[in-house]
């Protein structure tokens, strides 16, 4: 395997980890900031089309790194275990966009 792909495969593994806090914290910082702009008039469909573009987000990053660790879970560079590790933290990532984005639906905003 050539260096230019070794290093393409690792971080195609990270992705998952930073990927999914990106797209939470594009999630997280966008909703408070609609919501610190003015609450009374936020609406709900805004609140899920943001915590919708985050769990997209955290789903391509967890997609990348599971699809590394399919590929070479017996190769010696640690890829497949970064790879795997980032899926799963992608899919957490990706709970807490979507718990943030019920608890939008759930709870007023002014009263958040």
């Amino acid at each position: 395997m050539s260096r230019s792909n070794s290093i393409g495969r690792i971080t195609a593994a990270w992705a998952g980890w930073l990927l999914g806090a990106a797209g939470w914290a594009l999630s997280n910082q966008l909703s408070v900031y609609l919501v610190d702009l003015d609450c009374a008039h936020v609406s709900p469909v805004a609140m899920v089309a943001i915590g919708l573009g985050g769990a997209l987000v955290a789903i391509a990053g967890a997609l990348l790194s599971l699809g590394v660790w399919r590929r070479g879970r017996s190769d010696p560079d640690g890829a497949a275990f970064i790879g795997v590790t980032g899926a799963m933290a992608g899919g957490l990532f990706l709970l807490a966009i979507l718990f943030q984005t019920c608890s939008a639906l759930i709870i007023p905003p002014c009263h958040a």
